[in-house]
């Protein structure tokens, strides 16, 4: 099963998750569980310059696949992340930064 990540945003020409806000600044996505569930809340800690670099080329990625019917899939400002292994090659699997507190601690010398 693969879980994606997705957000639209609608401020100017290129989403916030494509642009570089400076070292210190980091995404932190959260995977939420459905009430009642017993499964944790997951974390995925991720630096700017990564988010924005990979955000940015797997969208380029995209919209060079062929859509619906093998027609050409037009730009949009919905930008999608995977965090389980198995989603489609268009998506970047940001698994590798579940609970990476330790590189925002490193970025402030703690």
């Amino acid at each position: 099963m693969s879980l994606l990540l997705a957000w639209a945003e609608s401020f100017g020409r290129s989403t916030k998750a494509e642009k570089q806000f400076g070292e210190f600044f980091f995404w932190v996505l959260a995977g939420i569980p459905t009430p009642g569930s017993t499964l944790p809340f997951r974390y995925y800690v991720i630096p700017c310059a990564e988010m924005a670099a990979n955000v940015s080329r797997y969208h380029r990625q995209w919209l060079l696949e062929p859509g619906k019917k093998g027609r050409q899939r037009n730009d949009n400002k919905v930008r999608a992340v995977a965090v389980a292994h198995g989603a489609a090659s268009y998506f970047w699997n940001i698994s590798a930064f579940e609970d990476k507190w330790n590189l925002i601690e490193q970025v402030l010398g703690a």
